[in-house]
């Protein structure tokens, strides 16, 4: 790299003293740089992909600007013809709004606005409890968003199955949000993008080298992975230490791609997950009891005691265990219920949440929304069908607070929140 300098005399080579002198043993120079994808110089110098891209996109945007071909902040970025050239690059795209909604307002609410753009957002729970259900909403919202006249479209990436495209069409015909827009400015089929993940292999080399392309040809403003957990379910059970860490990495490869997708082509990223039944040994297998503090366990303890006791010392390291620290990261057990529900973590394990921005947990509950036996006019008594009760809870995210949980349906027209919030809010 001793070239460097002497090509861009004012580069800030302080950034990189970690990766300098290995690109020099190794004769890396810097048209190789601009010339190379950065996984093939991270396989002749051993050092990390992601560092060696960013010098490679600093190189790079320091010689177009050096030769004046980048565009500076005095020109229009308004154009078809400028967001054309833009999407040639990596800079990150303005848009109209920073969240998609889920098009109602007490949802939108809980969630602070909607699903940020440029975060990785999980919506997790148990199969039934509606999480195809909001992200086909969010297909078709994101398609109210517009930068210029140009209006944003959406990629699906489906696992499991296809997507449901008369379930969309449903939607788009009853939302009150949708049907009483005109024709010209409808959500449409035509703006979701749907690519198929048959494996793993086939899902990781579209994330790497598929995914960014089909973002900026198609201005896709939402990336929906549905669901992010199921070309994991067929690979071997990993029991062993070694494989175990291995599954570690690759999770942490995955969740670095994904947020560094959400950055820089300014999108939302949002995952569909399972989840699996908890058995808790902390205390009993239900959420917590009144009388407790229900914030988070790093700034809460038991009432106080007159004095010290060996119970208290047990109960204050029991605290710092994954099994009980898991009640206010994975959606499950933080809280009383009304209504019981059995404890749920979501899919891929710790490794994984760290990965994400905000999760969202969808939560079920089979008891009535009133009595099941009602009064027969014509004497005696009716059984009355259990009703699937549906909750909402935003557990963690960036831009809000985490949110009391939520009732909603699922109706022929959409999702809706179901009292509980002012309307105002969203």
């Amino acid at each position: 790299m001793s070239d460097l300098l002497c090509v861009l005399p004012a580069f800030p080579t302080n950034l990189y003293l970690h990766l300098l002198p290995s690109l020099e043993r190794h004769n890396v120079t810097t048209a190789d740089l601009v010339s190379l994808n950065a996984i093939e110089i991270a396989k002749r110098t051993y050092l990390p992909v992601l560092d060696l891209h960013q010098l490679c996109k600093h190189v790079i945007d320091d010689l177009h600007r050096d030769v004046g071909l980048q565009r500076t902040e005095s020109e229009p970025a308004d154009s078809a013809a400028s967001f054309a050239q833009e999407s040639q690059h990596s800079a990150p795209r303005e848009m109209s709004s920073n969240f998609i909604s889920i098009l109602d307002p007490g949802l939108n609410a809980i969630l602070q606005g909607g699903f940020s753009i440029g975060h990785v957002t999980e919506v997790t729970g148990e199969s039934g409890v509606g999480k195809s259900q909001i992200l086909l909403t969010l297909l078709l919202s994101t398609q109210l968003l517009t930068i210029g006249e140009a209006r944003r479209q959406a990629i699906y990436i489906s696992t499991e199955g296809t997507i449901a495209t008369s379930r969309l069409e449903q939607i788009i015909r009853g939302h009150p949000r949708l049907s009483m827009l005109p024709a010209t400015s409808k959500p449409s089929l035509s703006g979701v993008h749907v690519i198929h993940a048959k494996d793993l292999e086939t899902q990781d080399h579209i994330l790497l080298y598929g995914l960014v392309p089909a973002i900026r040809k198609v201005r896709a403003s939402l990336v929906v992975i549905d669901s992010i957990a199921a070309n994991y379910r067929p690979e071997p059970a990993f029991s062993a230490a070694r494989s175990l860490a291995q599954r570690q990495r690759q999770l942490s490869k995955l969740g670095n791609l994904l947020r560094k997708i959400a950055v820089e082509e300014n999108v939302a990223v949002v995952v569909a997950n399972q989840v699996s039944d908890r058995i808790d040994h902390v205390g009993s297998s239900q959420p917590f009891q009144k009388g407790f503090l229900l914030s988070s366990p790093l700034g809460s303890s038991p009432p106080a005691t007159p004095s010290p006791s060996p119970f208290l010392s047990e109960l204050t390291s029991s605290e710092m265990t994954l099994e009980h620290q898991q009640r206010f990261f994975t959606g499950w057990g933080d809280e009383f219920l009304s209504i019981p529900t059995s404890l749920k973590t979501p899919a891929l394990g710790f490794p994984w949440s760290t990965q994400i921005s905000c999760r969202i947990a969808l939560k079920m509950s089979s008891t009535a929304a009133e009595s099941h036996i009602v009064p027969d006019p014509r004497g005696g008594f009716i059984e009355h069908p259990l009703k699937r009760r549906r909750f909402m809870k935003l557990v963690f995210a960036p831009w809000a607070s985490p949110s009391d949980e939520v009732e909603f349906e699922i109706r022929k027209e959409g999702v809706f929140a179901i009292g509980g919030l002012d309307e105002a809010g969203g």
